[in-house]
């Protein structure tokens, strides 16, 4: 058993952190640049450091993000995960013998999981999911919300998440010191309302909240929570692994590779901004001969310091010029040397004709450097521009995708499956560890992903056809397509794949099925079926609610059932004409 942690280690002048603190903090905040759009002092500094103060506070004060759009996209793709085919939570209805009716490990997981998430699966891919991408150095802590209930009563445990920042220490597996992100309050000695730091100390036996009570730092400590679970709630997320220093284990992101391209963008577009600034706005020149009065066209003024020095500045009227500008808009004011000298001009005003290439070059650059960060991940289809216009030839490498997505997916269910445990141990402790563990669900790792988008894989497809290539190539890219385009909308998508697998002849045009026919290239049956196939599936679904679930030999045997009516029906036409005839 580890000794107490001395929560005073960590308050005061020089508090204490574990060793990989500020890098893990470090690591999080590179990619909040683009997750959450945090203006990018270091990267915009480290590019311009001979920049005034006032270009700085400028440059920060116009600043939008231009990755912050492509970090959502490549979120809202991951989030896709759990629609996946494969991704179920599975639980043996016979072994959910734990707690009474409506309070079993399903009903809260997946019906009454608190604060509005309604289940660990939406928590997973609202919560988590971003956390994970941005800081697996993020550490999970798994508490009651309540910490005392009535002994006919359950915990509510869930899965807090505290950010590289707000781990102060961490030995996995030992214990855990947690800086909230709510506060406390207290008074100084003055009267003033302050706000506090909230701790949380975490052991293998017990949860101690401390909260701040004063201005230096005293903290005072709630009653612990001996939680029983014979191990530490609290683990990190963890993701790909990047090196151990000092026995602390650190990850980096599964999009670290799309970092420095959109490091590059985000300088690039902050210079973007400066250069339509400089060469888009109109600058207007004009000719004048009114003398500044408050300088007496000198461009500067004098006043006396305190103590009676003479101090000498540039004349704000004039701003310098030694005459009054002709428009109080932005320009330039050009003075003639005397009444003598060559005519002015008429107009006496005009504009600065400004060479607005470079802002061009610089927004294709901007666009350039998200590609290539989307394109490190093999999310390129997710740019702005299509492919065809980007000038690049890359194609999504659809396995490596799929590669990547998977290894994020293990991931999730890594984390949901420890969350699972503990809130299974939490809940229902009084109950047998082997009965206990068997009441936890199966959630299987997917192994195929509908990532690619319904107008990328257009492009595919019209080219395809355009390129009169295999028939079955045209149909598997046509079910890629309906996946991606109907993603949202199950029914219609379920309907649309549908078919497309149950159509003998998908791919194949009109013209060239006509022909097959009379060459005796295909059947009857296969003809009928194929020119009916949206007719037919619609007819299976609304006569089958589960049609869509079935095998692909139920649902065949169904269509083909359909062709059979026909052909039977056509047979006893045929026969009546005749017996006419």
């Amino acid at each position: 058993m580890m000794e107490e942690i001395k929560i005073e280690k960590y308050i005061g002048k020089s508090p204490y952190r574990h060793p990989a603190y500020p890098l893990t903090c470090k690591m999080a905040a590179e990619i909040k640049i683009h997750s959450d759009g945090e203006f990018p002092k270091t990267l915009i500094g480290e590019r311009r450091p001979g920049e005034s103060d006032t270009i700085k506070k400028y440059r920060e004060a116009i600043y939008k993000s231009k990755t912050k759009g492509a970090f959502g996209k490549v979120l809202t793709e991951l989030g896709k995960i759990r629609k996946a085919e494969g991704w179920y939570v599975k639980y043996d209805e016979k072994s959910l013998t734990s707690g009474r009716e409506g309070e079993r490990l399903n009903d809260y997981c997946e019906k009454n999981f608190p604060l509005d998430f309604n289940s660990v699966t939406n928590w997973a891919f609202n919560v988590l999911l971003k956390n994970y991408v941005v800081d697996p150095n993020s550490v999970i802590l798994v508490m009651p919300l309540e910490q005392t209930v009535e002994e006919a009563d359950y915990y509510k445990p869930y899965p807090f998440v505290f950010n590289s920042d707000q781990v102060w220490d961490f030995m996995p597996g030992e214990y855990a010191v947690l800086r909230s992100q709510n506060t406390s309050t207290y008074k100084t000695k003055g009267g003033q309302v302050k706000d506090g730091l909230i701790l949380y100390a975490v052991t293998a036996q017990s949860i101690t909240r401390y909260e701040q009570i004063d201005e230096k730092g005293a903290m005072m400590a709630g009653e612990p929570l001996e939680h029983g679970l014979g191990y530490l709630p609290a683990f990190m997320i963890g993701a790909q692994f990047f090196k151990v220093y000092e026995r602390h284990f650190i990850f980096e992101s599964r999009i670290i590779n799309c970092i420095p391209s959109w490091d590059e963008a985000v300088r690039e577009y902050s210079d973007l901004q400066a250069e339509v600034v400089q060469h888009i706005h109109s600058l207007m020149w004009s000719y004048t001969n009114q003398d500044c009065k408050k300088c007496h066209s000198t461009g500067t003024v004098t006043t006396k310091g305190k103590e009676g020095q003479i101090i000498s500045s540039q004349c704000e009227t004039c701003k310098g010029t030694g005459y009054i500008p002709f428009n109080p808009y932005e320009h330039i004011s050009l003075r003639p040397n005397s009444a003598t000298e060559q005519a002015l001009p008429n107009p006496f005003v005009g504009y600065v004709t400004k060479d607005t290439k470079i802002v061009e070059i610089q927004d294709k650059r901007v666009k350039a450097h998200i590609f290539d960060g989307l394109a490190a991940i093999n999310m390129e289809f997710l740019a702005d521009v299509p492919l065809s216009e980007s000038g690049v030839s890359k194609e999504v490498d659809r396995d490596s995708l799929n590669t990547f997505v998977a290894s994020i997916a293990e991931d999730i269910v890594r984390v949901i499956d420890r969350v699972y445990k503990m809130i299974n141990d939490y809940r229902y402790a009084n109950v047998d560890k082997d009965k206990r563990e068997k009441q936890l669900p199966k959630i299987p790792v997917p192994q195929k992903f509908d990532l690619i988008s319904s107008n990328y894989i257009l492009q595919e497809l019209t080219s395809a056809k355009n390129a009169k290539v295999n028939p079955s190539i045209v149909s598997a890219l046509e079910i890629d397509y309906a996946n991606a385009k109907f993603n949202a909308d199950d029914k219609t998508k379920d309907f649309m794949v549908n078919i497309y697998i149950l159509n003998p002849l998908a791919g194949v045009a009109e013209d060239d099925k006509v022909l097959q026919l009379q060459n005796g290239g295909i059947t009857e049956k296969d003809y009928i079926i194929s020119c009916n196939i949206a007719s037919f599936v619609k007819m299976a679904m609304n006569a089958d609610a589960e049609f869509a679930a079935k095998s692909y030999e139920e649902k065949a045997k169904t269509i083909a059932g359909y062709a059979d009516a026909i052909i039977k029906a056509n047979s006893e036409k045929q026969e009546v004409m005749n017996d006419v005839a």
